[in-house]
């Protein structure tokens, strides 16, 4: 729209041989307006190659409202994709 109303935005940044990985976690429940949903925008600025450590993102989990931190327990989820590149 003309007018964009951002609910949530934040940079998260791993720092070099950081031994503790990002639990799995959902912004969508930060919105809870009854027909919102997020879209997610992931941004390197240096290239991010596999060996560095996965970005791990679920498609179409942003059409979900979740709980936060029941997400959180879980390690691996069928239709994960791993984000890597230049």
């Amino acid at each position: 729209g003309l007018e964009p109303v951002y609910d949530h935005s934040f940079q998260h940044i791993v720092p070099a041989n950081y031994p503790i990985a990002q639990d799995w976690h959902g912004d969508s429940i930060i919105d809870v307006r009854p027909h919102a949903f997020d879209i997610q925008l992931f941004y390197f600025s240096h290239d991010a190659p596999p060996e560095m450590g996965p970005t791990l993102i679920l498609p179409g989990s942003h059409l979900r409202k979740i709980n936060t931190f029941s997400l959180a327990r879980y390690k691996n989820i069928t239709g994960q994709r791993q984000l890597a590149g230049k």
